[in-house]
């Protein structure tokens, strides 16, 4: 049986505010650009747009925090690939991190997301006191491991539902 407990979204156990230059306007942003702007949106896994800045681009395997914008404020995305951050999104890291590891936090930070909205939007100082619910192993501590195997599992299922599905 999984234990779970509350853990700080930013603590030495879980993951730590990444200090990144961020682009400051969106209207640079366009199509015909090259890297990915991630933006006030969870939708296209946060991107709103291409722009050709590459002095602002930075690593990805971390999670993009939505700070502000009406629909997706509070909500967060794992982005795997070097981006573009906007400055209405927040980056956070983790030493535990792996793109189901992040993708297992994503789920657990999006399902409070409903506390934030246009007029409260995610700052830092809540983003410090953001709280969220872990799976524990034997000592109390997050169970990274089963994080990881949960979300390969699911991602096993939804392979072979495809494979299911186009074999028909």
């Amino acid at each position: 049986m999984v234990r779970y407990k509350e853990f700080s979204l930013i603590s030495p156990q879980t993951c730590y505010l990444d200090n990144v230059s961020t682009l400051k306007t969106t209207s640079i942003v366009s199509d015909n650009s090259v890297y990915d702007v991630v933006g006030a949106t969870s939708k296209n896994n946060g991107n709103v747009g291409f722009c050709n800045q590459n002095d602002l681009l930075i690593d990805g395997n971390c999670i993009c925090l939505i700070k502000t914008g009406e629909g997706s404020v509070g909500e967060a995305v794992y982005k795997f690939g070097k981006f573009i951050p906007s400055n209405n999104v927040a980056v956070i890291r983790s030493k535990y991190l792996n793109k189901n590891i992040g993708l297992y936090f994503v789920t657990a930070i999006n399902k409070n997301a409903d506390r934030y909205n246009y007029g409260y939007i995610r700052n830092e100082k809540r983003t410090l006191k953001e709280k969220i619910m872990l799976p524990v192993d034997s000592k109390g501590e997050p169970d990274y491991e089963f994080m990881h195997n949960y979300m390969l599992c699911i991602e096993q299922k939804k392979i072979l539902e495809y494979l299911e599905y186009v074999d028909e």
